[in-house]
């Protein structure tokens, strides 16, 4: 990671304004490729974490030099990322040449497609040279890897404890719909080419307004009280604690399609309602790339990463048309959260999931004994295993 080299190996301080240049860049990939990379050989995979979602100028530079790389190599990189889709803008300027996936079960089914294309053409006596060079990959493999969020730090007890038939009270649960997202945050000063702003912020802040939500004066916190708790409002702001007493969080889109938020969320029990699409640097066909999520339209028994993607609807709301394309969609999103707050059978059923999955989204200090529960390190490290398999 060339910010952790920064940061923490030499002391320097880091500004995302100035201090990556494209020299920087390139003289960062050569020292990888001339640490670890042999051409024609069957090399590591070069893994780079960065700490941040991939939207950034600062991002795009190093993506660029890194398209300067020998095709090889840049097949060979994984980069770990808070957010791995990219934008439109990345995609056309980036110069990887082909129509790669910022998914990266996608992608891995792209290069299970080319590596087949390949062999039915070799078996045929009809791979050319220059065909056998356009079927290998070009691009690095994006995956997103979980955001650490400071749950534990804020006196929260996280034992999961919220989802156990047993020990769960739905009473504690006192806000049945929770916003909390600032209204700036719209995407419009963080795009590569600056497009229009988004406006689903806007939207559906209004739309929970319209529904007789409890808002701030700058609508940057909604809530909808339980029945049985009619002054829930009344109690302090607090981002965590009121995460932590919600039953549905509405996550919108912010400087990316994804956002911190909705890992709090998960981790104390609150049913994400995942607001897709409106982001004006994004296609708005492609899914938000969640950690883990399974690719649709691609088949569990064919998937490369198969057993190790996770079915977000099953822990999570994902609004039928995203939501976010005008005040219409905002206000069916408002009345669907809100429906499926009061239908607790259905919520324990989601509540019960999301405790299933929820240590895939946690950093643990140790690794996992033997029979528990997997951690966010064990799934990267199962994820990356998979992808040796289907390196070319």
């Amino acid at each position: 990671s060339l910010i952790f080299h920064h940061t923490v190996a030499v002391g320097r301080s880091w500004s995302w304004k100035y201090c990556m240049t494209a020299p920087l860049a390139a003289e960062y990939w050569r020292r990888v490729a001339f640490r670890y990379f042999t051409p024609g050989t069957a090399g590591p995979l070069i893994v780079v974490p960065e700490s941040y979602a991939w939207f950034s100028q600062s991002s795009f530079i190093l993506l660029r030099a890194l398209s300067l790389m020998p095709a090889e190599f840049r097949a060979r990189v994984c980069i770990l990322t808070t957010m791995s889709n990219q934008q439109q803008a990345f995609r056309r300027l980036a110069g990887f040449g082909q129509p790669w996936q910022s998914g990266a079960e996608a992608e891995l089914q792209r290069r299970v497609r080319l590596q087949q294309e390949r062999a039915r053409l070799s078996a045929l006596g009809t791979l050319d040279a220059r065909t056998a060079l356009a079927l290998l990959p070009t691009a690095p493999l994006m995956i997103t890897v979980p955001t650490p969020v400071g749950v534990f730090q804020h006196d929260l007890r996280w034992d999961l404890s919220w989802a156990s038939s047993a020990d769960y009270n739905p009473r504690l649960r006192t806000i049945s719909l929770l916003w909390s997202a600032d209204l700036s945050r719209n995407g419009e000063e963080h795009t590569l080419l600056v497009t229009k702003a988004s406006n689903v912020r806007n939207r559906l802040s209004s739309a929970l307004a319209r529904a007789n939500a409890i808002c701030s004066g700058d609508r940057s916190r909604c809530v909808k009280c339980a029945p049985h708790a009619p002054l829930c409002a009344s109690v302090p702001k607090s981002t965590f604690k009121d995460t932590a007493r919600s039953a549905l969080c509405i996550e919108p889109p912010g400087d990316t399609l994804g956002r911190s938020h909705a890992f709090v969320a998960l981790l104390t029990g609150c049913i994400p309602v995942l607001v897709e699409g409106g982001h004006p640097a994004y296609p708005e066909e492609e899914p938000t790339w969640w950690p883990w999520r399974a690719a649709p339209g691609i088949s569990g028994d064919t998937s490369p990463l198969r057993g190790l993607t996770l079915d977000y609807s099953a822990f999570s709301l994902l609004p039928d048309g995203g939501g976010s394309k005008n005040s219409e969609a905002a206000i069916r999103l408002v009345n669907e959260s809100a429906f499926l707050a009061a239908d607790e059978q259905r919520l324990s059923r989601m509540r019960a999931e999301l405790a299933r999955v929820a240590p895939l989204f946690v950093y643990a200090r140790q690794r996992p004994p033997a029979g528990a529960p997997e951690d966010a390190f064990e799934r990267l490290r199962e994820t990356l295993a998979r992808v040796l398999l289907v390196r070319v």
